[in-house]
């Protein structure tokens, strides 16, 4: 940093510039943020997905389609609301993820349980 402020005050025509540093903690925990850890999850899930438009692609989807129960063209077969392929009319490939902060269990015994 003080090697661009020196360069720029060289400058003619620009004014002073100062540079302030501060060391701080990140508050969250004292630590890493867990936001940043999914913001940065996903920026990689997006990166490896791709173009959705991409013929090639084994996630490609044309369209998000909503089916629901009394309109008249639900189909029970789908899911309430899907991404649907044109290329290979069907139900588009999809990565899915959940991220909780609690655990499944209170207890140890009950963690195992919910793991099986």
């Amino acid at each position: 940093m003080e090697a661009i402020a020196k360069h720029i005050n060289n400058m003619e025509g620009h004014h002073k510039v100062q540079a302030f540093e501060a060391w701080t903690r990140w508050l969250m925990g004292f630590g890493p943020s867990p936001f940043l850890a999914i913001r940065f999850y996903y920026h990689g899930k997006e990166f490896i997905i791709g173009n959705p438009r991409d013929p090639q692609s084994a996630l490609r989807w044309d369209k998000i389609v909503l089916n629901c129960r009394g309109s008249k063209s639900f189909d029970p077969r789908f899911p309430w609301v899907y991404k649907w392929d044109d290329i290979r009319k069907s139900v588009a490939g999809a990565i899915v993820t959940f991220v909780d902060e609690e655990p499944p269990g209170k207890t140890l015994s009950t963690l195992g349980k919910s793991n099986n």
